[in-house]
C-alpha cells in the first residue's frame, strides 16, 4: 500500500510497457446501464480488450468476473460498497498486474496498491468549481510533497478520470455512469449491483450514479467533455443510451 505520487507514476509507466497495445479506456461503473456490458457488448472481440484499458469501479468488478473480463485497474472505497471480495481475489490471481486504487478510509485499505487522500476542504482542488471554470489540472492527481491528493466529488471524479488522464488515451468509453437528476441523494437506496443476481440494480452504490438536484454536480459533469478535450485532447463518450450523462453516445460495436 502506497500513497507516494512518484510510485504511482512509476507503476503506470510499468503497466504501459507490459501492455503496449492498450491505448483507449473502457470505464465501468455501477449504474443500470452497466447491464449493457452483458446484454449488448458481451461479444466484443478479444482485440477490443487487447487494445483498451479496463477500469472497474466498485461493484462493476463483479460483472467483469461474470463475463470473464479481467480489469487492469480496480477503484474502490468503503462507502456503500458491496464488492465481492472473493471475486476480487480470484481476478487478482488471474492477473497479478491488476492495480487497485482507493481512498484512504475503511478497514480494507490494506488491500489497495495505492491510496489517495481527498482534499475535503477544497483548498488545493475543488472540481465542482474548477472544472466548469476550465481551471488547468483540475482533473488530475495532485502531487503534495509526494503524496497523492485528489479533489472531492465522487469516485469517478476523485480517482477514475485522474487515472484516465495518466493513461493518456484518445477516447474514454463509459458504461454504468448514469448521472441523473432525481429527487434522491446519494444516501438513498436507489440502485445496487448484486453479483449473483441478473444485474438488477435496486439500491444506490455510494453516490456514484444518482445525485440530488444540485447545480454544482450538473455543471461539473456537463463540463467534462469540453474540459478533457481542451486540456488533454481526450474524447469521452457514454456507451448506453439509457444513461443520463450529457455525453455523446457511441455504440462500442461500431468502433471495432
Amino acid at each position: 500500500m502506497s500513497n507516494k505520487y512518484d510510485e504511482l507514476i512509476a507503476k503506470i509507466e510499468e503497466i504501459k510497457k507490459i501492455y503496449p497495445k492498450k491505448k483507449d479506456v473502457l470505464f465501468l461503473q455501477t449504474g443500470p446501464s452497466l447491464n449493457d456490458l452483458e446484454d449488448k457488448y458481451s461479444k466484443l472481440p478479444q482485440s477490443f480488450y487487447d487494445t483498451h484499458w479496463i477500469i472497474a469501479l466498485k461493484n462493476s468488478i463483479n460483472i467483469c468476473n461474470k463475463l470473464n473480463i479481467i480489469p487492469d485497474f480496480f477503484i474502490k472505497n468503503s462507502w456503500g460498497d458491496s464488492t465481492n471480495r472473493e471475486v476480487f481475489n480470484y481476478l487478482k490471481k488471474k492477473n497479478s498486474n491488476i492495480v487497485t486504487i482507493g481512498v484512504s478510509n475503511g478497514s480494507d485499505k490494506q488491500d489497495y496498491d495505492f491510496i489517495v487522500s481527498i482534499d475535503w476542504g477544497g483548498s488545493r482542488i475543488n472540481q465542482f468549481i474548477d472544472i466548469p471554470m476550465m481551471k488547468p489540472k483540475s482533473c488530475e492527481f495532485l502531487n503534495n510533497n509526494n503524496s497523492i491528493v485528489t479533489g472531492w466529488a465522487h469516485m469517478a471524479m476523485e480517482i477514475g478520470l485522474p487515472l484516465c488522464v495518466l493513461l493518456k488515451p484518445t477516447n474514454i468509453y463509459c458504461l454504468g455512469w448514469d448521472f441523473c437528476k432525481t429527487k434522491h441523494n446519494w444516501f438513498n437506496n436507489i440502485e445496487y449491483y448484486k453479483y449473483n443476481l441478473k444485474y438488477v440494480l435496486k439500491k444506490q452504490d455510494g453516490g456514484n450514479q444518482y445525485i440530488h438536484n444540485g447545480s454544482k454536480y450538473t455543471k461539473m459533469i456537463d463540463s467534462i467533455p469540453k474540459y478533457l478535450k481542451k486540456f488533454y485532447n481526450i474524447n469521452i463518450y457514454k456507451n448506453s443510451n439509457k444513461s443520463c450523462l450529457n455525453f455523446e453516445y457511441i455504440d462500442l460495436n461500431s468502433i471495432m
